[in-house]
Protein backbone atom coordinates (compact mmCIF):
# COMPACT_ATOMS: atom_id res chain seq x y z
CA UNK A 1 0.00 0.00 0.00
CA UNK A 2 3.04 2.42 1.05
CA UNK A 3 4.55 1.44 -2.15
CA UNK A 4 1.96 2.09 -4.16
CA UNK A 5 1.50 5.40 -2.76
CA UNK A 6 4.93 6.41 -3.08
CA UNK A 7 4.91 5.08 -7.08
CA UNK A 8 1.75 7.32 -7.91
CA UNK A 9 3.43 10.32 -6.07
CA UNK A 10 6.95 9.93 -7.95
CA UNK A 11 5.08 9.50 -11.24
CA UNK A 12 3.04 12.38 -10.47
CA UNK A 13 6.55 14.77 -9.78
CA UNK A 14 7.38 12.98 -12.97
CA UNK A 15 5.15 14.14 -15.01
CA UNK A 16 4.98 17.27 -13.43
CA UNK A 17 9.00 18.39 -14.35
CA UNK A 18 8.51 16.49 -17.60
CA UNK A 19 6.19 18.86 -19.06
CA UNK A 20 7.71 22.18 -16.92
CA UNK A 21 9.76 24.10 -19.12
CA UNK A 22 13.04 26.46 -17.71
CA UNK A 23 15.30 28.47 -19.99
CA UNK A 24 18.59 28.88 -18.95
CA UNK A 25 20.67 31.10 -20.10
CA UNK A 26 24.34 31.61 -20.92
CA UNK A 27 25.96 34.24 -20.71
CA UNK A 28 29.11 35.54 -22.63
CA UNK A 29 30.66 38.04 -20.96
CA UNK A 30 28.70 40.96 -21.15
CA UNK A 31 27.61 40.65 -24.97
CA UNK A 32 24.67 38.70 -24.92
CA UNK A 33 22.55 36.41 -23.06
CA UNK A 34 22.14 33.18 -25.30
CA UNK A 35 18.90 30.78 -24.13
CA UNK A 36 19.81 27.14 -24.17
CA UNK A 37 18.42 24.70 -26.25
CA UNK A 38 16.33 21.71 -24.67
CA UNK A 39 17.21 19.82 -27.77
CA UNK A 40 20.09 19.87 -29.40
CA UNK A 41 21.84 18.16 -31.81
CA UNK A 42 23.59 15.51 -29.94
CA UNK A 43 20.35 14.28 -29.04
CA UNK A 44 20.17 12.43 -32.45
CA UNK A 45 16.49 11.45 -32.89
CA UNK A 46 14.69 14.41 -30.56
CA UNK A 47 16.81 16.41 -32.65
CA UNK A 48 15.12 15.04 -35.49
CA UNK A 49 11.64 15.87 -34.31
CA UNK A 50 12.48 19.19 -33.21
CA UNK A 51 13.97 20.11 -36.90
CA UNK A 52 10.75 18.36 -38.48
CA UNK A 53 8.69 20.82 -36.69
CA UNK A 54 10.26 23.87 -36.87
CA UNK A 55 9.93 23.26 -41.05
CA UNK A 56 6.67 22.28 -40.72
CA UNK A 57 5.84 25.94 -38.35
CA UNK A 58 7.86 27.69 -41.26
CA UNK A 59 5.69 26.15 -44.11
CA UNK A 60 2.91 27.56 -42.30
CA UNK A 61 4.35 31.51 -42.23
CA UNK A 62 2.77 32.77 -45.06
CA UNK A 63 2.72 36.46 -43.80
CA UNK A 64 6.58 37.82 -44.87
CA UNK A 65 7.17 39.03 -41.16
CA UNK A 66 5.84 36.61 -39.52
CA UNK A 67 8.55 34.48 -41.95
CA UNK A 68 11.33 36.80 -40.82
CA UNK A 69 10.75 36.77 -37.14
CA UNK A 70 10.21 33.05 -37.49
CA UNK A 71 14.13 33.28 -39.07
CA UNK A 72 15.40 35.25 -36.42
CA UNK A 73 14.19 32.77 -33.61
CA UNK A 74 15.74 29.92 -35.80
CA UNK A 75 18.77 31.77 -35.93
CA UNK A 76 19.11 32.64 -32.02
CA UNK A 77 18.31 28.42 -31.83
CA UNK A 78 21.00 27.90 -33.86
CA UNK A 79 23.64 29.76 -32.30
CA UNK A 80 22.68 28.42 -28.46
CA UNK A 81 22.56 24.60 -30.35
CA UNK A 82 26.40 25.68 -31.35
CA UNK A 83 26.89 27.40 -28.01
CA UNK A 84 25.93 23.80 -26.70
CA UNK A 85 28.02 22.10 -28.65
CA UNK A 86 31.62 24.21 -28.32
CA UNK A 87 30.50 24.41 -24.59
CA UNK A 88 30.88 20.01 -24.78
CA UNK A 89 33.40 20.23 -27.19
CA UNK A 90 30.99 17.45 -28.47
CA UNK A 91 33.06 18.10 -32.13
CA UNK A 92 31.49 15.69 -33.63
CA UNK A 93 28.42 17.43 -34.28
CA UNK A 94 30.66 21.04 -34.55
CA UNK A 95 30.91 20.78 -38.62
CA UNK A 96 26.98 20.11 -39.22
CA UNK A 97 25.90 22.50 -36.56
CA UNK A 98 28.03 25.52 -37.87
CA UNK A 99 26.90 25.06 -41.08
CA UNK A 100 23.73 24.95 -40.36
CA UNK A 101 23.97 28.24 -38.41
CA UNK A 102 25.60 29.42 -41.67
CA UNK A 103 22.80 28.22 -43.88
CA UNK A 104 19.83 29.44 -41.67
CA UNK A 105 21.54 32.88 -41.34
CA UNK A 106 21.75 33.04 -45.65
CA UNK A 107 18.06 31.69 -45.88
CA UNK A 108 17.47 35.09 -43.51
CA UNK A 109 19.56 37.15 -45.62
CA UNK A 110 17.95 36.15 -48.96
CA UNK A 111 14.40 36.62 -47.84
CA UNK A 112 14.84 39.97 -46.45
CA UNK A 113 16.63 41.19 -49.87
CA UNK A 114 14.43 39.58 -52.22
CA UNK A 115 11.19 41.11 -50.52
CA UNK A 116 13.27 44.54 -49.40
CA UNK A 117 11.90 44.39 -45.99
CA UNK A 118 13.62 47.13 -44.80
CA UNK A 119 11.13 47.79 -41.56
CA UNK A 120 13.54 44.57 -40.59
CA UNK A 121 16.95 45.43 -41.44
CA UNK A 122 17.67 47.41 -38.56
CA UNK A 123 16.57 44.86 -36.33
CA UNK A 124 18.84 41.66 -38.70
CA UNK A 125 21.72 44.52 -38.71
CA UNK A 126 21.74 44.51 -34.74
CA UNK A 127 21.32 40.72 -33.90
CA UNK A 128 23.95 39.84 -36.60
CA UNK A 129 26.05 42.03 -34.97
CA UNK A 130 25.35 40.47 -31.17
CA UNK A 131 25.76 37.45 -32.86
CA UNK A 132 29.00 38.14 -34.29
CA UNK A 133 30.41 38.94 -30.76
CA UNK A 134 29.00 35.43 -29.48
CA UNK A 135 30.29 33.81 -32.27
CA UNK A 136 33.77 35.15 -31.50
CA UNK A 137 33.55 34.41 -27.78
CA UNK A 138 32.69 30.74 -29.03
CA UNK A 139 35.82 30.34 -31.16
CA UNK A 140 37.65 31.11 -28.19
CA UNK A 141 36.74 27.49 -27.04
CA UNK A 142 39.30 26.05 -30.03
CA UNK A 143 42.55 26.20 -30.81
CA UNK A 144 43.15 28.28 -34.35
CA UNK A 145 45.22 25.37 -35.63
CA UNK A 146 41.92 22.91 -35.36
CA UNK A 147 38.91 22.30 -37.93
CA UNK A 148 36.87 23.23 -35.11
CA UNK A 149 37.89 27.40 -35.28
CA UNK A 150 38.07 27.34 -38.91
CA UNK A 151 34.53 25.92 -39.18
CA UNK A 152 33.36 28.97 -36.57
CA UNK A 153 35.39 31.20 -38.59
CA UNK A 154 33.81 30.21 -41.52
CA UNK A 155 30.39 31.42 -39.90
CA UNK A 156 31.87 34.88 -39.01
CA UNK A 157 33.09 35.36 -42.24
CA UNK A 158 29.76 34.30 -43.85
CA UNK A 159 27.51 36.54 -41.23
CA UNK A 160 30.25 39.35 -42.16
CA UNK A 161 29.28 39.21 -45.50
CA UNK A 162 25.45 38.73 -45.13
CA UNK A 163 25.78 42.00 -42.89
CA UNK A 164 27.59 43.59 -45.77
CA UNK A 165 24.91 42.55 -48.26
CA UNK A 166 22.22 43.80 -45.80
CA UNK A 167 23.79 47.30 -45.60
CA UNK A 168 23.62 47.50 -49.37
CA UNK A 169 20.49 48.91 -49.08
Amino acid sequence: MIAKKILIIFLFLFLFFSFLRVDVFAKVDNFQEIPREQINPDARSKYLVKRFKEKVTLFFKFDLNSKLDYYQVLLDKRLAELAHIADNKNVAYIETTSSRYESTAGQLTQILIDNKSKEKFLEVKQKFTGHLLVLAKIQDNFLSSTAEWRFIENDINSLKIYFRQIADF
